[in-house]
């Protein structure tokens, strides 16, 4: 995976889920609480400051009620 399939990605996984946490009505807050972080970390995922580990998007996916390859996906 070349740097540019990398930002896409990451992007992409910062899109998801933020459009899946709005989709259940959830705050950032919520949502870390959810997922056992703080709210900032889901921001900097959000916003694509960060890139989430494989552990914390498995959290991630069943805070939200989904799956990792939903996150990854298009």
């Amino acid at each position: 995976m070349n740097s540019t399939e990398y930002i896409q990605l990451q992007r992409q996984i910062a899109k998801n889920v933020k459009r899946l946490r709005k989709e259940k009505n959830l705050s950032q807050l919520d949502l870390a609480l959810l997922s056992d972080c703080s709210r900032n970390q889901v921001s900097r995922i959000e916003n694509c400051e960060v890139n989430p580990s494989l552990l914390f998007l498995t959290k991630l996916a069943e805070s939200l009620n989904t799956t990792v390859l939903e996150l990854i996906s298009k």
